[in-house]
């Protein structure tokens, strides 16, 4: 079991004996699982190399419903919400530097991502396979996109850059380093 919050938000995660997944328990399921919870506080809580996901067995307290990531998050781990189907929107805290390597790979039904300017550096396939992803805004502050961090995202036809970006310009939608490498 894995905690993590403060005071009145605190969640609580499951893990699977058969598996390195992790799952969130909402309430009220929580009451009716022999499932041992704590009230834990976190001064300063992260998303580590986590994987938040469905449930595998289609329990009915598992879901994916950790869109609002929490303020004081510095960096999203990679692939913290890899292959999460239920997730269809989700806006980065303006503390977050930094998006991990598959963080929301093959989230196929994410729509919207708001990247805060205090993103700098975007991970190797973090976007991939975002099936229903349709644009993305990248902030002036982000100077480190790895390699196919939107690859496969076949609807994804808008690709805008801040015209303050130093690293990175938008061409008709397509995505390019300034420096033409």
């Amino acid at each position: 079991v894995i905690l993590y919050g403060g005071e009145s938000n605190v969640s609580v995660f499951k893990s699977n004996p058969d598996s390195s997944d992790y799952c969130a328990i909402p309430e009220p399921c929580c009451s009716t699982k022999n499932v041992p919870t704590a009230i834990v506080e976190v001064v300063d809580p992260i998303i580590l190399n986590s994987k938040v996901r469905e449930s595998n067995d289609n329990c009915c307290c598992c879901c994916c419903c950790c869109s609002d990531i929490p303020d004081s998050v510095s960096s999203i781990g990679n692939s913290a919400f890899e292959d999460c189907s239920s997730l269809t929107s989700v806006t980065i805290p303006d503390s977050a530097t930094s998006i991990g390597d598959y963080t929301f790979s093959g989230c196929d039904n994410l729509q919207s991502v708001v990247i805060p300017n205090s993103v700098t550096s975007i991970g190797d396939y973090a976007f991939y396979r975002c099936s229903n992803l349709q644009s993305i805004v990248i902030p002036n502050s982000v100077t480190n996109i790895e390699y196919s961090a939107f690859f496969n995202c076949r609807k994804l036809t808008e690709i805008t850059v801040s015209e303050n970006n130093t690293a990175y310009k938008s061409v008709d939608g397509n995505l390019y380093k300034k420096n033409g490498k």
